[in-house]
C-alpha cells in the first residue's frame, strides 16, 4: 500500500479494529472513573445509596465483567467480532468512562490510536530486541499498573522503500 491508513479503512479492517478495542479493554488503562455524585435514592446490588452520596464508578468491572465478554480475564480480540469475523461494538467497553461525564476526547483518541497503530504495523514488524526474551500479555499488563510498561523490542522496516535513501538496510534501522 502506497499510502497510510486513513478512517474510512477502519470498516475495511475488522480484525484490526477488533485488536486494538481488546486492547484498550484488557489493559484497563484507568480501572477508576471519576467520582460521581447521587442525584437520587439508588438501589444498587441490594445497597441502598442515599441521594447526594459520592461513588467512584470501577470502569474494570465493566472491563471485565463475564456477562459481556466471551473471555474477560484474556487477551481476545473475538470479544469484538461476530460469527462471520465483523467488528461488533460492545456497550461494556467503557475506557473514556460513561454518561454525562465520559472523556470529552474520546472520538479523537480512538481515531488517533486506529491511525498510529495502523500506520506503524502497516510500515514496521515488531521483535523482540533481545531474540530470547518472550512476550507474556499477563506479565505486561501487570507491570503496566504498577510501573508503567517497559520492553525493548526492534522495529524493522517491511519495505526497502523506507531505507533506500540510506546505505543501510532494514537490520541497521530503527535499533
Amino acid at each position: 500500500m502506497d499510502r497510510l491508513p486513513s478512517m474510512a479503512d477502519r470498516f475495511q479492517m475488522p480484525y484490526t479494529n477488533a485488536v486494538i478495542h481488546e486492547l484498550m479493554r484488557y489493559i484497563d488503562i484507568s480501572p477508576i472513573g471519576l467520582p460521581r455524585i447521587v442525584t437520587e435514592d439508588t438501589n444498587f446490588r441490594g445497597f441502598t445509596l442515599p441521594k447526594g452520596t459520592t461513588v467512584f464508578p470501577l470502569l474494570s468491572s465493566a472491563l471485565s465483567d463475564p456477562e459481556y465478554w466471551k473471555s474477560p480475564y484474556d487477551f481476545n480480540p473475538e470479544n469484538f467480532l461476530d460469527e462471520n469475523g465483523k467488528f461488533c461494538p460492545q456497550e461494556a467497553l467503557i475506557p473514556f468512562s460513561a454518561g454525562k461525564r465520559i472523556c470529552p476526547g474520546e472520538g479523537l483518541a480512538r481515531m488517533e490510536i486506529f491511525l498510529f497503530l495502523t500506520a506503524l504495523l502497516q510500515k514496521l514488524s515488531f521483535q523482540p530486541a533481545n531474540p530470547t526474551d518472550t512476550f507474556n500479555l499477563e506479565v505486561l499488563r501487570r507491570a503496566f499498573h504498577k510501573q508503567g510498561l517497559a520492553y525493548n523490542l526492534r522495529a524493522i522496516p517491511r519495505t526497502k522503500k523506507m531505507y533506500e535513501h540510506t546505505k543501510q538496510g532494514p537490520e541497521d534501522i530503527l535499533q
